[in-house]
């Protein structure tokens, strides 16, 4: 086990690599995390909404939600949140504004597996947000595109360069939402956005970030609390405060690395002379 400079274990285990490139992997990971944070982590694995990430941004759990052991493949084990498309607050999962989301302005990263059915769902669904979707309010949220089995993130910005209702960042095509555990991020930093589906860059672009997204609104994971919540599953909830590179992305695809930083599949050798 190695601790970083934030004091987070590092667990070390599974095939034999030389300490220099075990010590490089957990030098790059703790000057990640010692210039930004996870701000928010959501396994679900004990049938709650219990924040992972250190910051306590723990989620009420709405009545009608409730926990299966049908997780992605990756993941191996644990539990996910379903969701059953109930409107209201008894539909999602609602994460009371803190001054660590509030924070959450000019750089970000989303990050979920998700299991839901296109078909099943309304136009526009809303996967989460932090947003007031009105008028004159910063906010962003992830939703379905139209009528289509792909995601995107909105921004409501204000200021020099903001914009309202901004549906930008889509991979068009991609067709996630199909019934079938998938990955999915999406990156924005000071009005650049980057998509990933399994790891996999799916689009970007630009989007008129203004004044930034901070806002005072809860964080709601499964809809938007009106008559609009997901039908579905979603698992492995993370929300970063820096934009992460592609291959930190792809470690996160692949359930190589968890969001709260832990390095699995490595043991640390002395055998290579090192």
């Amino acid at each position: 086990m190695l601790n970083d400079s934030l004091g987070r274990m590092y667990a070390l285990t599974g095939s034999a690599l030389p300490m220099s490139l075990v010590l490089a992997v957990f030098a790059t990971l703790s000057t990640h995390n010692a210039q930004a944070q996870l701000i928010g982590y959501y396994t679900f694995d004990g049938n709650d909404a219990t924040d992972g990430s250190g910051f306590g941004n723990t989620g009420n759990v709405g009545a009608n939600v409730t926990f299966s052991g049908s997780v992605p493949t990756a993941l191996g084990s644990g539990q996910a949140a379903v969701f059953d498309g109930t409107s209201g607050g008894n539909g999602l999962i609602s994460v009371p504004n803190s001054s660590s989301l509030q924070a959450i302005n000019d750089s970000m990263t989303v990050s979920f597996w998700i299991n839901m059915d296109h078909t099943a769902n309304p136009n526009w669904v809303r996967v989460t947000r932090k947003a007031t979707e009105a008028g004159g309010s910063q906010g962003w949220m992830i939703t379905r595109q139209n009528n289509t089995s792909d995601l995107l993130m909105r921004t409501d910005t204000l200021g020099g360069g903001g914009a309202f209702n901004q549906n930008r960042g889509n991979g068009v095509g991609v067709g996630m939402l199909n019934g079938t555990w998938q990955h999915y991020t999406h990156v924005r930093d000071n009005g650049t956005w980057i998509e990933y589906v399994n790891g996999v860059q799916t689009g970007s672009g630009t989007y008129p970030h203004g004044n930034g997204f901070s806002n005072t609104q809860p964080l709601l994971i499964g809809g938007r609390g009106g008559g609009d919540n997901m039908i579905g599953s979603l698992d492995d909830y993370a929300i970063f405060n820096r934009r992460l590179d592609p291959t930190e992305v792809t470690a996160l695809a692949t359930g190589a690395i968890a969001p709260s930083g832990l390095v699995s599949g490595i043991t640390v050798s002395d055998d290579a002379g090192n």
